[in-house]
C-alpha cells in the first residue's frame, strides 16, 4: 500500500515537473492584453492546427547519391596509388595501377606468337627452307620439354599440398585427444575435490555433533538451575540442537554429483560453524558469571575452550576448500577453453591451407593446359612449314591465327584490369591501400563520390512516423531545402528506429559528405482522421495532476480536462478530451477558469 502511494505521489511530482517545464520555458510571448478587467485572447481550431503547423526533428547524416567503391579485378601487388581522399578526380583518371610485368611478359609472349603464325602462313605460302624446318622442329621439342616440366610441377605440387594437409590433419587429432584429455582430467580432478568436500562435509557434521553433546553434557552437570545463566546456556543448547539437525538433514540429501547442492552445503556449514563458535563463545562467558564463576569448574572451562578450537579450525578447513573449489573451477574452465581454442585454430589453418592448396593445384593446371596449347601450336607450326600450301592447311593456319589473335586480346584486357581509373569525375572518399600491398580479386582500393547528387539519411521514432509522409518538404540548416524520397517500411536494426531518406533540392548545399544533420520534417497535413491532435504547448495548463485545455462558453472561460502523449517540438500530442471540430485558447497564460474574457478579432 506504502509502495502504491509512493508511487502516486511521484507521478503528481512528475507531471507538476512538466507543467513547470512549459510554463517556464516557453517563449514568454504576450497572448493576452488586459483592458480595464476583461483580457483578450486568440482562439485557435484544433483542426487548423493540423495543417502543416509543426514539423518533426530528426537526426542523421549526409550522403552521396552517386558513390561507388572501385574493387581490384585481379590479384597481385599494388604498385602505385596516385590519389588520397579528398583529391578530385576526372573521369579516367588512373587512380591506381597494380603490378603488371607478368601480364607484360604475358601480351609480349601472345604477340610473338600472333607474329610467328602470321609469319608461319607467309612462309607456307613461300615454301619453307630446311633451315626453317630445323627451327620449327627445335621450338616443338622446345614447347613439350616445357609441358613435361609444367606436368613435373603439377605432380610436385599435388603431393606437397596431400603431405601438408595430412600433418595438419594430424595435428588437428592430436588437439582433438588433447582436449578430451583435458576435459576427463577436469571432470575427474573436480569429482575428487568435491568427493573430498562431501567427506570434510560428514567430519563437521560430526564436529557439530560432538560440540552438541558437549554442551548438553555440560549444562546438565552444571546449568540446571533456572536462573538468568541457566536460561542462558539452555537457550544456547537449543540452537546448536536446530544447526546439528539442520546439517545432519543436509548431509543426509546430499549427492556427490550434484555440485550445486554440495557448494550449498559447504557455504551453510560454513554459517552454522561460525554459529556454533558464537554460542561456544557464550557459554563460556556464562561460566564465569555469578555463582558459577566457583561452581564451573576449570576442566570444564577447557572443554569448552577446546570445543571452540574444534569447531574454528573446522570452520577454517571449509573455508579453505570453498577457495580451492573456487581456483580449481577457474583454472579447469581455463584449461578447456584453451584447448578448444587450440582445436578451432587448427581447424582454421585448415580451412586455410585447402584453399591455398586448391589455388596452387589450379595454378599448376592451367600452366600444364598453357604448355599444352604450345606444343599443339609448334605442332601446326611445323605442320605448316612441312606441308604443301593446300586450302586446308591454309584455313587450318588461319584459324591459329584467329585463336592467337583471342589469345592476344584476352590478355591485353586482363592487362588492363591492373589500371584502375575513374568511371566518372567525382571526389575520393576513401583510399584503402597503400603502395606495394597486396591485393585480392574484389578487395576495394578507392572510394569515389560524386557531390553533385546528395541526401541525408536520418532516422524517426515509430510514433513520428506517423507524422510524416513521402514528398514531405524538409528544412535544414543555413537554408537548406529537401523532400522526403523514401520511409523505410521497418525498425534499423542499428538504431532501432525507422530510417528516412531526404533528397537535398537546394543548389550548392554546404554539406560535407558524412556531416551530421538535423531535418525538420513538416507534418502531414491530413491528421483529421485521427484520434489524437497536436496543439500548442501554451495551450495547456494544470490544474494538480490533471492537464487542462481552456475553451470559452459565451465570454467565460471554461475548462475541458485532456490526456496528453508525447511532445513534439514545441507541440504536444493530445490523446483524448478534445475533437477535431474544437476551438480553444491559444495560451492559458494568466488565465484561470471562470475568467470574462474578449476575443480577439
Amino acid at each position: 500500500m506504502k509502495k502504491i502511494l509512493k508511487n502516486k505521489l511521484f507521478i503528481g511530482f512528475l507531471v507538476l515537473c512538466i507543467g513547470g517545464a512549459i510554463y517556464f520555458f516557453l517563449p514568454k510571448e504576450v497572448e493576452t492584453t488586459i483592458e480595464g478587467k476583461i483580457s483578450e485572447v486568440e482562439m485557435i481550431s484544433v483542426a487548423d492546427y493540423q495543417n502543416g503547423q509543426t514539423t518533426v526533428s530528426a537526426f542523421g547524416y549526409s550522403e552521396s547519391m552517386e558513390q561507388v567503391d572501385l574493387r581490384s579485378q585481379i590479384a597481385g601487388t599494388l604498385k602505385s596509388v596516385n590519389v588520397k581522399i579528398g583529391d578530385q578526380v576526372v573521369k579516367g583518371q588512373l587512380l591506381a595501377e597494380i603490378e603488371h610485368d607478368t601480364l607484360d611478359a604475358q601480351l609480349d609472349q601472345a604477340k610473338a606468337t600472333l607474329d610467328r603464325l602470321k609469319n608461319g602462313l607467309d612462309v607456307k605460302m613461300a615454301g619453307a627452307t630446311d633451315e626453317q624446318i630445323d627451327v620449327s622442329k627445335k621450338q616443338l621439342d622446345s614447347a613439350g620439354v616445357s609441358l613435361e616440366r609444367a606436368e613435373k610441377s603439377l605432380a610436385d605440387v599435388t603431393k606437397l599440398t596431400e603431405e601438408n594437409l595430412k600433418a595438419a590433419n594430424y595435428s588437428l587429432e592430436k588437439a582433438e585427444k588433447s582436449l578430451a584429455d583435458t576435459v576427463k582430467l577436469t571432470e575427474e580432478n573436480m569429482q575428487s575435490r568435491y568427493d573430498h568436500a562431501v567427506s570434510s562435509l560428514d567430519d563437521a557434521n560430526i564436529k557439530i555433533f560432538n560440540a552438541y553433546t558437549s554442551i548438553n553434557s555440560i549444562r546438565n552437570s552444571n546449568f540446571n538451575n533456572s536462573d538468568q545463566q541457566g536460561l542462558r546456556v539452555k537457550r544456547v543448547l537449543e540452537k546448536v540442537e536446530e544447526i546439528k539437525d539442520d546439517s545432519r538433514n543436509v548431509a543426509t540429501k546430499l549427492n556427490g554429483k550434484d555440485y550445486s547442492a554440495i557448494d550449498s552445503a559447504i557455504e551453510k556449514t560454513i554459517n552454522n560453524l561460525e554459529k556454533i563458535l558464537g554460542y561456544l563463545t557464550d557459554m563460556r562467558d556464562a561460566c564465569d558469571e555469578g555463582s558459577y564463576r566457583n561452581s564451573v569448574s576449570d576442566a570444564i572451562r577447557t572443554s569448552i575452550d577446546s570445543q571452540k578450537s574444534v569447531i574454528s579450525s573446522t570452520k577454517n578447513s571449509m573455508v579453505s576448500m570453498k577457495s580451492e573449489i573456487s581456483i580449481l573451477k577457474t583454472q579447469n574452465e581455463t584449461s578447456v577453453s584453451n584447448a578448444r581454442n587450440a582445436v578451432t585454430s587448427i581447424k582454421n589453418e585448415i580451412s586455410v591451407l585447402k584453399t591455398q592448396n586448391e589455388n596452387s593445384i589450379n595454378t599448376a593446371k592451367s600452366a600444364v593446359d598453357a604448355a599444352k596449347a604450345g606444343v599443339a601450336v609448334q605442332e601446326a607450326g611445323l605442320s605448316s612449314v612441312t606441308a604443301a600450301p593446300r586450302d586446308i592447311d591454309l584455313q587450318g593456319i588461319h584459324a591459329s591465327i584467329k585463336e592467337a589473335e583471342a589469345a592476344y586480346r584476352l590478355i591485353a584486357l586482363n592487362r588492363e584490369k591492373a589500371f584502375i581509373k575513374a568511371p566518372f569525375s567525382g571526389t575520393v572518399s576513401a583510399v584503402s591501400v597503400k603502395d606495394n600491398n597486396l591485393v585480392s580479386s574484389g578487395q576495394n582500393v578507392v572510394s569515389l563520390v560524386n557531390k553533385n547528387g546528395l541526401q541525408a539519411k536520418v532516422y524517426v521514432s515509430e510514433k513520428e512516423k506517423e507524422l510524416i509522409e513521402e514528398g514531405a518538404i524538409v528544412n535544414f540548416e543555413e537554408g537548406i531545402e529537401g523532400v522526403v524520397s523514401n520511409i523505410s517500411p521497418s525498425i534499423n536494426d542499428t538504431t532501432k528506429k525507422i530510417e528516412v531518406i531526404v533528397a537535398i533540392t537546394s543548389d550548392n548545399p554546404a554539406l560535407v559528405i558524412g556531416e551530421h544533420v538535423e531535418a525538420r520534417i513538416v507534418a502531414k497535413k491530413d491528421l483529421t482522421k485521427s484520434d489524437k491532435f497536436l496543439i500548442p504547448l501554451k495551450a495547456i495548463t494544470f490544474d494538480m495532476e490533471q492537464p487542462q485545455a481552456y475553451a470559452l462558453d459565451g465570454d467565460v472561460i471554461k475548462v475541458i480536462d485532456v490526456k496528453l502523449g508525447k511532445v513534439v517540438n514545441e507541440s504536444i500530442e493530445v490523446m483524448e478530451g478534445l475533437s477535431i471540430d474544437d476551438k480553444i485558447v491559444s495560451s492559458t497564460r494568466g488565465l484561470k477558469k471562470g475568467d470574462k474574457v474578449k476575443v480577439k478579432n
